[in-house]
């Protein structure tokens, strides 16, 4: 990946490893469990990156609230947030990269999942407030 990587695709590769306790301290929840931790990464690689979280991180569909939702017209980038079908469970993460139909998913900490476009369930881009000052 280039220096000029989308925040979050930096962020995504940079974070291959979490500590289960001391994330969820960074993401300023009480306690996380095991079953958390994709969902958890998902929220420290976006805070990480500056941007703000959904009211409810350690849910999928939960990120259904950040960003907005892509228009008709526009396509998956790297540096979105995706809601996906993987096998009958539904995984959000990272957009790291696009090619012809599939799609290639951060999904936690050192894991990735190359995904055709029928499991993405929805798309969310990230929307960049202007720095104060």
């Amino acid at each position: 990946m280039s220096n000029d990587a989308p925040p979050l695709v930096a962020e995504a590769i940079g974070a291959q490893t979490i500590d289960l306790g001391a994330a969820a301290e960074e993401a300023g929840l009480e306690s996380a469990t095991d079953a958390d931790l994709p969902l958890l990464w998902l929220t420290i690689v976006v805070k990480r990156a500056g941007l703000g979280l959904p009211s409810d991180p350690l849910r999928a569909r939960g990120w259904l609230r950040f960003g907005r939702m892509l228009a008709h017209d526009e396509k998956p980038m790297p540096g979105d947030i995706a809601l996906a079908s993987v096998e009958g469970e539904e995984v959000a993460g990272v957009v790291g990269d696009t090619a012809r139909s599939s799609v290639l998913l951060f999904v936690g900490p050192g894991e990735t999942r190359k995904l055709g476009s029928r499991g993405i369930l929805s798309v969310r881009r990230p929307v960049m407030l202007p720095a104060e000052g």
